[in-house]
């Protein structure tokens, strides 16, 4: 495993910290031309471990779906446990990792370069 995982943690700290805090009334809120909080945070999510899969070489196909998931629907307390569990899923996928391999450009399933 990489020896440093600072930013990911700091990125993953700080993300709980705003779901913990944002009332259930907040997450499907629409404002004009931009995406619901419960949108971003998923979306936030999604690249996340697309990114942690893309780096360990796990496929990426059908990776959305897990985002569709009745927790990423529910209210802050099922938001809270969904983000958890994806954080524990990206540091499992990072831990394989001996650190070479973030040393290495990739491409995205989604054409941006890293």
């Amino acid at each position: 495993m990489p020896e440093e995982l600072g930013a990911f943690e700091l990125a993953t700290a700080h993300t709980a910290a705003v779901i913990a805090a944002t009332p259930d009334a907040l997450w499907d809120r629409t404002w004009p031309g931009l995406k619901t909080m419960r949108e971003q945070l998923v979306h936030i999510a999604l690249v996340r471990e697309s990114i942690c899969r893309q780096l360990t070489g796990e496929p990426t196909t059908g990776l959305g779906a897990r985002f569709e998931a009745p927790g990423w629907q529910g209210g802050t307390p099922d938001l809270a446990a969904a983000f958890a569990a994806h954080g524990d899923r990206c540091r499992g996928l990072l831990a394989r990792l001996d650190g070479t391999a973030l040393d290495l450009p990739f491409t995205t399933p989604f054409g941006n370069r890293s």
